[in-house]
């Protein structure tokens, strides 16, 4: 990896690193899921860059696994106590938990074409495999704790600091998506994203703060992103900001 790649650019998906996560792996994982994907492996698998630091966005799941590696360095503590620590308990998110496992209580089963993998699913892919870029394993009550607290109050960070976050004209600022919807350019914040059979779509109205969250545990849904865009546009439209 380029050493002049700063933080911001990781943030921002503006690195030029390559992809380990989605593109080198994947199916190595589904292969052998009890297989430890140490450090070091996971580096020495991580592609050539795709293009210099800050020279444009390229959506990196790469970067997000290596910021939790520079926490847990500068911190001198591991990723799952520091959320534990800073964003779990400060939340009251009881029922969050950093890597998803078969074992936790209640939890939705993974479903790839009709077939149930939670019987071949390791808790190792999880923690050692998709880490901090999607690990973690929580509920639309835990979600809408942490999205509340996110982007309406000061317990994990200060409104200097967050207005900071989404201060970009581009469709990335710093850990979050901006998407601009109808005429108007309503600002909604939020993120998609997807581990094997788990999936998210997440957005938050900026003026109304209406908070959308729609889950699945189907890989590939075709449902999930036509039910959050109806979503959004009915958001709009309640409130006359089509």
């Amino acid at each position: 990896m380029d050493l002049n790649i700063t933080i911001e650019q990781l943030l921002t998906h503006r690195s030029g690193s390559g992809e380990v996560v989605v593109d080198t792996i994947l199916n190595n994982t589904l292969v052998n899921p009890y297989y430890e994907y140490n450090r070091a492996f996971l580096f020495n698998k991580i592609p050539k860059s795709t293009g210099s630091p800050g020279e444009k966005y390229e959506y990196n799941n790469s970067g997000y696994v290596l910021l939790s590696y520079i926490l847990e360095w500068v911190n001198n503590r591991s990723y799952q106590d520091l959320l534990q620590e800073k964003i779990f308990k400060p939340a009251g998110m009881n029922t969050t938990y950093a890597y998803y496992s078969p074992t936790i209580a209640n939890a939705a089963h993974p479903m790839f074409e009709g077939i149930d993998y939670a019987d071949q699913i390791s808790f190792n892919q999880y923690k050692d495999y998709s880490f901090s870029a999607g690990s973690i394993a929580s509920n639309l009550n835990d979600l809408e704790l942490f999205f509340t607290h996110l982007y309406e109050k000061n317990t994990f960070i200060k409104r200097e600091t967050f207005n900071k976050m989404i201060d970009y004209e581009s469709e990335y600022g710093l850990g979050i998506e901006l998407t601009r919807v109808g005429k108007n350019k309503v600002l909604f914040l939020g993120h998609d994203g997807d581990t094997f059979s788990f999936g998210i779509q997440n957005y938050y109205n900026t003026l109304t703060k209406d908070l959308i969250i729609v889950f699945s545990n189907q890989y590939v849904d075709p449902y999930s992103f036509k039910v959050t865009n109806k979503l959004i546009k009915k958001t709009l439209e309640l409130n006359g900001m089509q």
